[in-house]
């Protein structure tokens, strides 16, 4: 088993800010990878993925 290092006063455990803040930029960089374009047609969302399956 680990050993936890005490967390003194005045100290702030940032582990779960961090780990959230990773979450919110992997989501972002997905979603720039993915390109998923909007078009003035409209449709569902689904049917765009659909559409642009075969260039990835």
């Amino acid at each position: 088993m680990g050993y936890d290092a005490p967390i003194v006063q005045g100290e702030v455990d940032t582990g779960r800010l961090e780990a959230f803040s990773d979450g919110v930029f992997a989501i972002a960089i997905t979603l720039l990878i993915i390109e998923v374009g909007v078009n003035e047609e409209g449709g569902s969302l689904a049917e765009r993925l659909v559409e642009q399956w075969p260039s990835y």
